[in-house]
């Protein structure tokens, strides 16, 4: 007798809430605590001007309603506890020890850094703020068949975001960007009259459908480095172009291309790569470039993740078991 075919919430939940291999959410926990500590030590450089009265901090009165208040500012006598006493929390805690409370510790720091130093605290470490509170409530781990397993929906949430984060910085690049041509822009949000009217006298307009000068020209002013400031002037305008098709393609498809099996691997690789080219050309956005690879390993086999541990000496092998 055949199986009666499962519905599409029967299929959503096990998708969700199948059991899967720990070692992705353990490999997580261990680059993304590498990445705080690269994040904030970029801070910690000038401790004092970071976390106490000597440096500058928004007041309460300047504070817009919907960010969290000031909190109270570390003693200055203190600072040389706090910062030994955050490495030692950020080694101890991918080291294996204490998982739990650390996470929960890990948590309460990036939500206090995040009303604390509001002009800074953006993107990065609200992620920081998102991770460790999943991490802090995931269920305790299920051995079997000498395997660690993990409830689906921890890896699936962190799966869900990072495809999230791609395909709507897509369809914004799409939407309200300077990425797309002017008539192909105009066209998706129902106005064809530019469309007509260039595919008409400037057809090979068209077919470059993303602006050649978009990436070219964002690399510029704030973002400008050593390396970008050598590009814009040498690099030719066709690789622009190829970069700024490359992110189109890349972003809006990441939906897609994460999810397929057979181009997992590949989006992985040339993110990584895509990743690197924004830290080289972009100033300062090293630190979201490395944030968004950690939750790469979410998308690789665990066969290779459980080959490194099996491959790393003691007692390093513990940072993945």
């Amino acid at each position: 007798m055949s199986e009666k075919p499962k519905s599409i919430l029967e299929r959503g939940l096990q998708f969700w809430f199948t059991d899967q291999d720990a070692i992705h959410v353990r490999a997580f926990e261990v680059v993304i605590t590498f990445c705080m500590i690269y994040y904030f030590s970029f801070f910690l450089l000038t401790p004092r001007y970071w976390l106490t009265e000597v440096g500058h901090h928004v007041s309460e009165r300047a504070t817009l309603s919907h960010y969290l208040p000031p909190p109270v500012l570390v003693p200055e006598s203190w600072v040389w506890f706090v910062v030994p006493a955050f490495y030692a929390c950020t080694i101890a805690y991918p080291s294996g020890y204490a998982r739990r409370i650390l996470a929960w510790l890990l948590f309460s720091l990036a939500v206090y850094i995040q009303a604390m130093d509001q002009p800074s605290s953006f993107t990065i470490n609200r992620m920081f703020i998102i991770s460790f509170l999943i991490l802090a409530l995931q269920p305790p781990n299920r051995e079997e068949g000498g395997k660690k397993w993990i409830e689906g929906w921890v890896p699936r949430f962190f799966q869900a975001t990072l495809v999230l984060q791609y395909s709507t910085a897509g369809v914004c690049k799409m939407v309200s960007g300077d990425w797309l041509v002017s008539p192909i822009k105009k066209a998706l949000s129902g106005d064809f009259t530019d469309f007509w009217e260039t595919a008409a006298n400037n057809p090979l307009y068209l077919i470059n459908i993303v602006e050649p000068d978009t990436v070219w020209s964002q690399s510029q002013g704030h973002y400008k480095n050593i390396f970008s400031a050598y590009a814009v002037n040498y690099m030719p305008l066709p690789l622009w172009w190829c970069l700024a098709a490359a992110t189109m393609i890349f972003e809006t498809g990441a939906i897609f291309l994460f999810t397929w099996k057979k181009t997992r691997v590949p989006i992985v690789i040339f993110g990584v790569v895509f990743h690197l080219g924004i830290a080289i050309l972009m100033k300062d956005l090293i630190f979201f470039s490395v944030q968004m690879i950690t939750a790469y390993v979410f998308f690789v086999p665990s066969s290779w993740l459980h080959t490194l541990r099996d491959k790393l000496p003691a007692p390093f092998d513990r940072l993945l078991r």
